[in-house]
């Protein structure tokens, strides 16, 4: 994948790229520092015929050609999801930006063993380490001269590389918790005694265990994908769960396996191809549970998933409908998904966190506008008329789920996430290509 993405960019494979990620305009964000970088790159290309600098970000088609008019390379609005490739294929990570908070992107490509130079502002200091991870530095002139030591030195690419990625790993919501608590016992002077809840635990008392039905719609699914998702739903340390198949009218006899190895799933078989939205409403018909879990059959959940749903819903209004667990890529564990859709008010659909390095920027659960039916929780009354009501069923494929949530917003109902619910998706397994991860323009009428 790499060599294909270099070549395709135009890259060999001995050239040395240089990654920038950030604002692509050369004048409006004169404090992001491109256009410096582009001069650096520009001076040390002439001592180096085999480096190439490589700019990704918010940008739009005039500035990505201003900067190939300029020997760069350039992708503006790069899919989420590409980012980690883009990273893997890079060797250095590079930013001149005279601005930054955290700088996420420096960690990033920390966490991906490439070694980072960037300005003594901001957080860099504590996100960089220099001399060990990278350089950070004071000025142009010694930004070039560091910039050029990395080039000419693999070793120390390397070794700084590695250094990256084993130091990144303290950047984590908890560590931060942590440390904060520290300071506050410090200051009150309290020991971790003084604050256990152990003489209260004989006082609480186990909630009633709620029940909850997981839906799921098949169509031509392989069975060890689908025993994997059945398997992590029979696992849960929640154990009043139901199990509903809803069959597309499947091509496979993939079912048939399944029916032998598990008595207990209630599978429904369709004579056609209803689609996604009415298969689960024809679903979510065959079962009385307080909640329902929609699931895909790509999906595998941590063992305590359903148990953080149900805990988390209980503790909030009788106005919250639905939450979204924390979605992550199967095959890139680290890598977000979605931790829940987002509208904004041009009626732009994008998915919290997509291709996001998972550095727990998302772990405290905040309100969000709806629920990706990739897995959603939801209360099963509000499928009823005299609520949102049913799922449209034109919606063979795709968007039903903003669809749904669009109509239950409009309603007053709300919809919050929920990070300490973790499940991973098998992407693109589930009859996805890539642009259905991107974000789109929604249509109201």
């Amino acid at each position: 994948d790499i060599d294909n993405f270099r070549k395709k960019i135009g890259a060999g494979h001995e050239d040395i790229i240089i990654l920038y990620v950030g604002r692509l305009n050369l004048t409006n964000q004169p404090y992001k520092g491109l256009n410096e970088l582009v001069n650096i790159y520009q001076t040390l290309s002439k001592k180096y015929e085999n480096i190439k600098l490589l700019a990704v970000g918010y940008g739009s088609k005039n500035d990505e050609e201003l900067l190939k008019n300029q020997g760069i390379l350039a992708i503006s609005n790069a899919p989420e999801e590409l980012m980690p490739l883009i990273y893997k294929s890079c060797n250095i990570y590079a930013t001149c930006s005279h601005w930054e908070g955290f700088d996420l992107p420096v960690a990033e490509a920390q966490s991906f063993n490439k070694p980072t130079i960037c300005y003594r502002i901001g957080a860099h200091p504590e996100v960089s380490a220099d001399g060990k991870t990278g350089f950070v530095v004071d000025n142009a002139q010694e930004f070039l001269k560091k910039l050029d030591i990395l080039i000419s030195n693999l070793k120390l690419r390397l070794e700084m590389g590695k250094n990256g990625a084993e130091y990144v790993k303290k950047f984590s919501w908890e560590n931060s918790v942590k440390k904060y608590d520290k300071v506050v016992k410090n200051i009150l002077g309290l020991k971790d005694s003084d604050v256990l809840v152990k003489k209260y635990k004989d006082k609480i008392k186990p909630a009633k265990s709620k029940s909850v039905a997981v839906v799921i719609v098949n169509y031509n699914s392989s069975y060890s994908c689908l025993k994997e998702c059945l398997d992590s739903i029979k696992s849960q340390s929640h154990k009043n769960i139901e199990i509903i198949i809803f069959d597309n009218n499947s091509t496979n006899n993939v079912l048939d396996s399944i029916k032998k190895e598990y008595k207990d799933i209630k599978i429904i078989l369709s004579e056609r191809n209803l689609g996604l939205g009415e298969a689960l409403n024809q679903a979510i018909k065959h079962t009385d549970c307080e909640y329902v879990l929609i699931s895909n059959f790509d999906i595998t959940y941590n063992h305590d998933t359903v148990e953080m749903l149900v805990g988390e819903i209980n503790k909030l209004d009788s106005l919250y409908i639905g939450l979204a667990p924390k979605i992550k890529l199967y095959y890139l564990r680290d890598f977000l998904e979605s931790t829940g859709i987002y509208l904004d008010i041009s009626y732009y659909i994008g998915y919290h966190g997509i291709g996001q390095l998972d550095l727990d920027q998302y772990n405290r659960p905040e309100d969000i506008f709806g629920v990706s039916f990739t897995s959603a929780f939801l209360k099963r009354d509000i499928f009823s008329e005299n609520k949102v009501g049913k799922i449209d069923p034109t919606f063979f494929l795709f968007y039903e789920d903003v669809d749904f949530c669009y109509r239950a917003n409009q309603q007053g109902y709300k919809f919050r996430s929920c990070p300490t619910a973790i499940c991973y998706h098998k992407y693109a397994f589930c009859f996805r290509d890539d642009a259905s991860s991107c974000s789109y323009i929604l249509a109201v009428i």
